[in-house]
Formats: C-alpha cells, structure tokens, sequence
C-alpha cells in the first residue's frame, strides 16, 4: 500500500526558505520561468501585470484528454501543461503548485511518485516521466469515491443492472463507452449540491466544503461498492480544502472564495478572469508560511471529520433533510 498525506509536506521542510524562494520567484522574471529558457513550466512570468498573459483559457478540442483533478485540468486549458493532457512531465505538476497556487511543491511531488508507482506516468526511454492526465481515473490513484463533483463509478451498476433475471431476452447494456461517459462527467446534481451552501455574500467556506464532505460520505455509504480507503480518505480531506483556498482573494483569511470562482473551475475547469496567486497580488502582505500552515490545519480537521463520518451511525433520509436544512439556514 502506499499513502497519498493528502499534499503534506515533509516536516523537515525549510519553509522559511521557502517563502524567501517564493518571493524571489515573483520579484524575478528571470530565472527561466519568463525567458523562455524553461518550456516544461510554460515560460511563465511572475513579474507580468496580467499573469494569465499567454496562458488563455482554451477548452478542450477533440482527441484531448482531461482528468478528476480540477487543477490539473485548469493547467492543460490555460497552457501551463500539454493542452492535449498528453505526455505530460510528471514531475513539472509538483513545480506548478509553487508558481500557480503558492504551495511548496514538496507537498505534491508524493502525488507524482504515486502516479508513477501507479503505472499511471510511465519513465521513457531518455528517461522523462510522461503522464496522459487521463490516466489519472485508473484505480488506484488520485480518483475515488466521495469525490466533491464526480459521480462514485459503480453507481452505474443499478438495481435493475444488478439484479437481471436469469435468461432475460433484452437485457439491458452498460457498455464501456455508457461507463466512461457517466464517470468522467461532472455530476450536475452533486455540483449544485454544493453551491447551494453559497451565502449572502456570494461565497463558498471550508466550512462549507467539510459540511459537504460529510454529507458525501453519508450518501455513498448508502450505495453499492462504496469504499474509502486509508489513502483516500487522506486525498479527499486535502482535495476539499484546495478549491476554496486556491481561489480566494483575501490576502489574510484563506477560508472563503466567491462561489462564482468555484463553478467556473468545476464547469470549465479554468481560473476566473484576472487570477493571479495571491503571492504577485500582494507581494509582501501575504505570508506564504501562514497559508500552508493553515492548508494543513484544515487538511488535518477534515480527516477528523472523516473518521468520525465513516464511524457514527448512518442517518436516516430524515435525519439528512434535518441536517441540511439546518445547514442552509446557518450559512445563508
């Protein structure tokens, strides 16, 4: 078995080091990110007024090829990555997550190391790791069940699916095709159920994402195969906190982000107009040492969470209709 740490970095990381690196990365438009001397991260420049300049949102054509991470997808639609999702290096994701979103990227090369123990990144012969993100779906790896918008797979398999009756004429098909469609598209259902914690404000919380978690266990402990694993329990408390952190706007409180931010990366996987890290957006005013100790405050709060979901009795459909009314009352 191997372990995710949903994003953790090492404990002996510097990250006052980090944070020096991180800001000498935004005051330079050197040091091969903005003069073209290094292709694989997308010839980036920190220094740039617009930071999406370059790397316009382009949805995906015909023949390419997307995956269950939203991140990884926003990477391919704005160019930062293979816009194909083909041949992807593997080992330029972790590097990413430093330049895109402010987060050390030892806390995500593990992710790369799975995906290559995986099989889903395969090491060439000139030794390169390449990764097509689709890949990304196969088990075991980054997808699982309790996912924020993807349906668990074998829901597919229905009642009536599982259940035919020995020797029956027209029986009904799943197919591969009707397989992936259903598994690799965003569930519109499970979407709005998370935009319905949107408040008054027109924002969407952590809290809020955990309050979902919750109810996603709840509703697929109910169905058939469902199954969390140690590892993906890990993945899936530091996958709710990133949407909200990553995309908020505040340069102290890291808790909200416009709800409107949040579709639009679940949509059409991409970042909302004018995105830049908060790093180039305030400069000295954001602490990036503060940012990931609170990432992993509430990646560690949502495994709590989790563990006490999976172990507390199931509540009935009443019960969920009290919770979730409640819910919507407090947060609107």
């Amino acid at each position: 078995t191997h372990v995710a740490n949903a994003h953790k970095v090492p404990k002996d990381l510097d990250m006052e080091k980090f944070a020096a690196d991180l800001k000498k990365l935004r005051i330079e438009s050197g040091l091969g990110y903005g003069t073209g001397q290094n292709s694989r991260t997308g010839n980036i420049n920190p220094g740039s007024p617009n930071f999406l300049d370059g790397h316009e949102f382009i949805p995906p054509g015909p023949g390419d090829v997307r995956g269950p991470c939203p991140f990884i997808n926003v990477m391919a639609n704005h160019g930062f990555i293979n816009r194909s999702g083909k041949n992807v290096p593997v080992f330029v994701i972790p590097e990413l997550a430093t330049i895109l979103f402010d987060l050390p990227s030892a806390g995500f090369v593990p992710i790369a190391n799975m995906a290559v123990f995986d099989g889903q990144a395969v090491v060439q012969p000139n030794g390169e790791t390449l990764l097509d993100i689709d890949d990304l779906w196969n088990r075991p790896g980054e997808e699982r069940d309790a996912s924020q918008v993807f349906p668990n797979p074998l829901l597919v398999l229905t009642d009536e699916r599982l259940n035919l009756p020995s020797g029956c004429g027209e029986c009904p098909q799943a197919g591969d095709e009707k397989f992936v469609d259903f598994r690799y598209t965003v569930d519109n259902a499970l979407l709005e159920q998370l935009l319905r914690f949107t408040d008054e404000d027109g924002h969407l919380t952590l809290a809020h994402h955990t309050e979902f978690l919750v109810e996603r266990i709840f509703d697929s402990l109910g169905n058939h195969f469902f199954q969390l694993s140690e590892e993906s329990q890990e993945v899936a408390a530091g996958q709710y906190t990133l949407p909200v952190l990553i995309l908020g706007e505040d340069v102290e409180d890291f808790s909200f982000a416009p709800a409107s931010h949040i579709e639009g990366l679940w949509r059409e996987f991409r970042f909302p107009d004018g995105y830049a890290p908060r790093s180039v957006v305030f400069g000295d005013a954001f602490d990036p040492i503060e940012y990931e100790r609170f990432r992993q405050e509430n990646n560690e709060h949502n495994l709590e969470v989790v563990h006490e979901a999976l172990e507390a009795p199931l509540p009935t459909k009443e019960e969920k209709t009290k919770l979730r009314g409640a819910v919507k009352v407090a947060t609107m």
